[in-house]
């Protein structure tokens, strides 16, 4: 009778889905442990047209609930919400109640039974939207599902009362709180009851693929300041660029975390001095960037999951306030390729667990230099697809992505001379398969013999036959030439050699905190590409060369500590793109350059101390974030 029953839905008529197959397969299995209840899921309204691939998961997961308790699938059946179409949120909703039943400990099954029972009788899911079923996923996740920890929780006059949809929100955070801070979690469940110690600041916005999506912003402090702005524009741009939707219609960024940040998948977390309230203000957009790219960029190994959230960030900055599309993280010293840092066991937190953002967000950046926005757009897409689902079309097993499935995507359907391109890139992030520049290792060995690199601190590979991107401190591009030369710290003296100019392609010169003497040489206002240029703490001497106001892609500037002499030069305004500019403790005198006031992306700015200044300062930079200048003995004009 089941069967026929089954047979008879207008979907059976047709072609049979991969979703359609799943509810074939998971009804039979239900109809073995108990037919009457999988007579109630045949009767469902959404069982008789075209199944979803959410209602497939609901029939799986009720399937599931029904072998550890029928009284609860029972109950679940019966939820008004079971009645029409499921959405992802109520078929999340059914996995979380289900996982969180299979106890560790079975002497504690039938009590964990009783919680999920009352979980599910609660007025929060009497229907359910995201912050419902991030709550279940958070009480899931909470030390192990249906652990005595989980019990212990339970029994708070809040959960154990029932929770209402407000306070779903609250609960959303639990499980991720508990991993890194459990003595905060009292303090959260404490304010649902007192009304003091969480506060929510929330917003409602419509995007084009996700529909309505709230978003909040949680804090143990009454404040509210442009984090919300940060946090609206990072999830638009994204969902924007990605062209799919979120997967959740919730999004709560909570200041509570000990660390940098982290995404939970059921909230973002961030250290409180990450809220602008507190501390640091100039890195909060960023951070709101990457963290909110990571509902795409998950599930894959870390250099993907890193490296993708990070180019998110990039590709968002840019359209926030035009930021040149260049790397965002310091070059990883310890592994040159991303092949080498997959061979390693690498730690989470630790140094070289870092390389995999700055590898990762590399590779990605070199992609979209050589491929262009739309193809590059096109292909990121489907990798982040090849995530949600195991791709036929390609040979990469699972969905937990890797090299195979970035091949596979950023080659799919591409002409010949764009798959070139790629392998190219990847060939070199990957496997370091480029040649060496013999121009620029030139000028490397002039470097070397210039600044004493004998004595260097570390010369590892230097003047050796080795690539040169296996040189301390040399990172290369796709065509083999030196893009990052960061020999800071590393004891070079001499003076400097102007030869630098010549790698046209470098875009990070890091040689601050060493002995280098003499005159910056103006021929640095060649190398356009530079988005970092730290020569602090040095001795160099004689004026600033104004050639530097060529280098429009410039995001840091340190000049600090040294010996210069003479003024400003009016060119630096022409950096537009600063965001640190630091000329403090040398010897310049003069006017401020009145212009410089207009550089609007500078966060931080210090210029005062050991200088000797005349006139006034311009108002623009008294306004920047962190500044030496708002209390200096010049007035403002």
């Amino acid at each position: 009778a089941l069967a026929e029953q089954m047979l008879a839905k207008s979907w059976m008529q047709d072609d049979i889905t991969e979703y359609e197959a799943m509810a074939i397969e998971h009804t039979y299995r239900m109809v073995r442990e108990d037919s009457a209840l999988a007579e109630q899921m045949l009767a469902k309204s959404w069982m008789q047209d075209d199944i979803t691939e959410h209602e497939a998961m609901a029939i799986e997961y009720t399937y599931w609930t029904v072998r550890e308790d029928t009284a609860l699938a029972e109950q679940m059946l019966a939820k008004s919400w079971m009645q029409d179409g499921i959405s992802r949120d109520e078929a999340t909703v059914i996995d979380g109640l289900v996982l969180t039943i299979r106890a560790e400990d079975e002497s504690l099954e039938s009590e964990v039974i009783q919680k999920v029972v009352e979980i599910l009788a609660m007025p929060f899911l009497d229907t359910v939207e995201s912050p419902d079923a991030l709550a279940v996923r958070s009480l899931e996740r909470f030390e192990n599902a249906g652990s005595a920890e989980f019990l212990e929780l339970m029994t708070h006059p809040t959960l154990s009362d029932g929770i209402d949809d407000e306070e779903a929100k609250i609960v959303a955070l639990l499980g991720g709180t508990n991993d890194y801070t459990p003595e905060s979690v009292q303090v959260l469940l404490d304010s649902l009851i007192t009304g003091i110690g969480a506060y929510k600041e929330e917003r409602t916005i419509t995007l084009p693929h996700s529909g309505e999506v709230l978003l909040a912003i949680i804090r143990l402090h009454d404040h509210t300041n442009p984090n919300m702005d940060y946090l609206e524009h990072s999830v638009r741009h994204h969902e924007g660029f990605m062209g799919e939707a979120l997967p959740t219609n919730y999004i709560a960024w909570y200041f509570g975390h000990p660390r940098g940040g982290a995404n939970f998948g059921t909230h973002i977390a961030s250290n409180p001095i990450r809220d602008p309230a507190i501390g640091e203000y100039w890195r909060a957009p960023r951070h709101a960037a990457h963290e909110t790219g990571h509902y795409y960029w998950r599930g894959s190994q870390v250099w993907i999951s890193e490296g993708g959230a990070d180019m998110l960030v990039i590709l968002s900055e840019n359209a926030r306030v035009g930021r040149p599309l260049v790397h965002n993280r310091e070059q990883c010293l310890l592994f040159n390729t991303i092949g080498d840092l997959d061979l390693a066991d690498v730690e989470t937190g630790s140094d070289e667990f870092y390389c995999a953002y700055t590898l990762g967000q590399r590779l990605f950046l070199d992609l979209y230099r050589a491929m262009g926005e739309a193809a590059f757009q096109k292909a990121f897409r489907s990798l982040y697809l090849k995530r949600l689902h195991d791709d036929p079309a390609d040979d990469c097993e699972g969905t937990y992505l890797g090299l195979c499935h970035l091949e596979a995507a950023f080659k799919a359907d591409s002409p010949a001379d764009m798959a070139a391109k790629v392998d190219e890139v990847i060939g070199h992030w990957y496997y370091g398969r480029t040649e060496t520049h013999e121009g620029d290792r030139a000028e490397l060995v002039a470097l070397y013999h210039a600044t004493g690199g004998a004595n260097w601190t570390d010369s590892t590979n230097w003047l050796s036959d080795a690539h040169i991107r296996e040189w301390y401190g040399v990172a290369t591009d796709a065509d083999g030439r030196v893009i990052e030369l960061n020999l800071a710290e590393n004891g070079l003296s001499g003076e400097f050699p102007s030869g630098l100019g010549n790698l046209a392609n470098l875009r990070e010169l890091l040689l601050d905190d060493n002995r280098l003497h003499g005159s910056i040489p103006p021929e640095l206002g060649g190398l356009t590409n530079l988005t970092r240029l730290e020569l602090d703490d040095n001795r160099l001497t004689g004026a600033i060369p104004s050639s530097l106001g060529n280098l429009t892609n410039l995001t840091w500037l340190g000049l600090a500590d040294n010996r210069l002499t003479g003024q400003i030069p009016s060119s630096i305004s022409s950096l537009i793109h600063l965001t640190r500019l630091e000329l403090d403790e040398n010897d310049l005198t003069g006017v401020i350059p009145p212009p410089l006031g207009d550089l609007s992306a500078l966060r931080y700015l210090r210029l005062m101390d050991d200088n000797r200044f005349t006139g006034c300062v311009p108002v623009g930079l008294t306004g920047v974030a962190d500044n030496d200048v708002a209390d200096s003995s010049l007035p403002s004009c």
